[in-house]
């Protein structure tokens, strides 16, 4: 559970910077997408480092 906040918190953090980078076009859409997208590739590292 804790890791899944973790990525959560670090995923939308990251999104954001990508928005306002101009990565993402639409404010909303974008960052949905982008969070998607980064829990796709960061999620399994974050739990894996949590379960340590």
């Amino acid at each position: 559970m804790l890791a899944e906040l973790v990525g959560e918190a670090f995923c939308r953090a990251m999104a954001w910077e990508a928005i306002k980078a101009g990565k993402y076009f639409t404010e909303i859409d974008g960052f949905n997408t982008a969070v998607n997208d980064l829990q796709r590739k960061y999620l399994h590292q974050i739990h894996a480092i949590m379960k340590r």
